[in-house]
């Protein structure tokens, strides 16, 4: 499986699933915010909005609760993450970040690997 991860151009990651059975397009609730009137240093009025902070541990996606999924988490080398708060994007060059700009702090889960374990060309270590 390693190099079926390794070699996928984006991996679709199911982590709001509790299981094989479960979907993963349901509709997520937006994070509540105030919106609030605003006086800007030259006098106009806008308005400035207000949140509670949202903090991600990807750990507490139902997904990385399965053992077996480590590997497609940190071999992939781009991931499209189905959360259970919004939609994520992940790969090995930038950190966790939302597709659609939110409110919400992401603390990384794991590490990126050496460039190297992509190359197609560096063998694959067989265990067992």
């Amino acid at each position: 499986m390693d190099s079926v991860y390794k070699q996928a151009t984006v991996t679709i990651s199911a982590a709001n699933s509790r299981s094989v059975n479960d979907g993963f397009l349901t509709p997520r609730a937006p994070s509540e915010s105030i919106d609030s009137p605003f006086v800007l240093p030259n006098g106009e009025v806008s308005t400035v909005s207000i949140s509670e902070f949202d903090g991600y541990v990807e750990s507490d996606e139902p997904l990385n609760r399965r053992a077996w999924t480590f590997q497609e988490s940190i071999l992939s080398p781009r991931r499209l993450i189905f959360g259970q708060k919004e939609l994520l994007w992940n790969c090995q060059t930038l950190p966790l970040h939302p597709v659609v700009p939110s409110n919400t702090v992401y603390f990384p889960k794991y590490h990126s690997l050496s460039e190297d374990i992509f190359n197609p060309s560096v063998m694959s270590i067989e265990l067992g």
